[in-house]
């Protein structure tokens, strides 16, 4: 096998081969280009959580600290949690709630 692939390069003129070693290593390149792509997106979708989470502990944290506020650990039920529900799809009552209706 080794023989026939080196006695097939050898037939090859000298443009053909610089023709095969252009293709394999532009092979190379387009692979881990298409690896370090996928990288950065999975890196963005982790980011996009983690400001849907930042918003929801914002929010939890306004109802927690509102229920503390208004009579202690057993304050009025319902106190402060009109926030905690809507995530992203009414901004939020979190820091980040003045996204300005960009996506996420």
């Amino acid at each position: 096998m080794r023989h026939l692939l080196l006695s097939f390069i050898a037939r090859l003129s000298v443009a053909r081969k610089l023709i095969l070693i252009y293709a394999l290593d532009l092979s190379a390149v387009i692979f881990v280009s298409t690896i370090l792509i996928n990288e950065k997106f999975i890196a963005i979708d982790f980011a996009r959580k983690e400001i849907v989470g930042n918003e929801y502990i914002g929010a939890l944290r306004a109802a927690t600290l509102g229920a503390l506020a208004g009579g202690g650990p057993h304050g009025a039920p319902g106190a402060g949690l009109e926030g905690v529900g809507r995530g992203r799809k009414s901004g939020g009552e979190g820091k980040r709630g003045d996204r300005g209706g960009r996506p996420v």
